[in-house]
């Protein structure tokens, strides 16, 4: 059985503070939405006037200055406007603006109600909320910090690791299932490569078989039916090559000679099977017939090049065993 978490007992000071902080937070939104309705208020494509920013101007200064004697209720007194500007809180910078000779508006308002002096006053506004968000974000990490925060940070950080262990987890499992995906592809590919080499070996014994019997037939040496492909495959991937390249073009020629001059008993000469077209990896055969040893045809094995340990090869008869 679970044990319930403990819960969560304020002091009288923790209350106060989290009043202040929601109370902050209250203000700020108000005084965003004043200045955002001013703004509007005060475009030319709007079709409204300076009188439309007169109810705005009024909920923002009420804000902010409501913003800033919260903020400054545990300080000591503000310092004076005319000795640290920076310090100077927005009732001061409104106070003259009043103060300002009037220049020429529309009649009806005030001096601090035509458009120039509303479009200031929002500047300024809005540089006073945004001196007074950072002075509340200060204050949040700082003195106004309660025990309620506290244990928020506590659950945020619990989750954090809570969820970074399952992700964690996770990415252990993935690479677990990967490396097994993995290892199931290699094993598959060894098991194709494996048939796939016995399938060349097969063909490659047929091929020997009829260019012993084309010598024989013929009554001519193999460099007589066909001609040597060491020249045109050598130092190439041969799977890689094109229908067109000279090496598929000599192994078509070679194959139709040898099967070509292979006649059975009723004179039809033998068509190559579509097997020996070309090895199972998609390459063509190699017919290799050296100035003396025997001829040989070979396959290039996976990785397609000649004269590398996975070829498969067979021997093909001279045309004195053929006799």
């Amino acid at each position: 059985m679970s044990t319930p978490a403990p819960r969560l007992s304020l002091t009288p000071a923790d209350l106060d503070l989290e009043r202040r902080k929601q109370m902050a937070q209250s203000l700020i939104l108000d005084a965003r939405r004043g200045l955002d309705a001013m703004r509007e208020a005060l475009e030319p494509a709007s079709g409204a006037g300076a009188l439309d920013a007169l109810e705005p101007r009024g909920v923002v200064l009420e804000a902010i200055s409501r913003l800033d004697a919260l903020l400054r209720a545990d300080d000591e007194p503000a310092v004076d406007c005319n000795t640290n500007r920076q310090q100077t809180s927005l009732l001061a910078r409104i106070a003259r603006f009043r103060t300002r000779p009037a220049r020429p508006r529309a009649p009806g308002l005030t001096a601090w109600a035509d458009q120039e002096s509303l479009q200031r006053f929002r500047r300024a506004a809005l540089n006073d909320l945004e001196r007074l968000e950072r002075e509340l974000e200060k204050r949040q990490t700082r003195e106004w910090r309660s025990v309620a925060d506290e244990n928020r940070l506590r659950a945020v950080r619990r989750a954090c690791l809570r969820w970074g262990s399952c992700l964690g987890l996770a990415a252990v499992l993935l690479a677990v299932w990967w490396g097994w995906q993995r290892t199931r592809e290699d094993t598959a590919l060894v098991q194709v490569n494996r048939a796939r080499t016995e399938v060349a070996a097969q063909a490659a014994k047929l091929v020997s078989l009829a260019g012993w019997l084309a010598q024989k037939t013929q009554d001519k040496p193999l460099s007589a039916i066909t001609r040597d492909m060491s020249g045109a495959c050598a130092g190439i991937n041969v799977q890689k090559t094109l229908p067109n390249h000279p090496c598929r073009e000599a192994w078509a020629a070679n194959r139709n000679a040898l099967f070509g001059a292979t006649i059975p008993e009723p004179g039809k000469p033998v068509d190559a099977p579509s097997e020996i077209f070309s090895d199972p990896w998609g390459a063509p055969y190699v017919l290799l017939i050296p100035e003396s040893g025997p001829a040989r045809l070979v396959s290039a094995g996976p990785d397609g090049f000649i004269g590398t340990p996975d070829d498969v090869s067979a021997d093909i008869p001279s045309r004195a065993l053929a006799q």
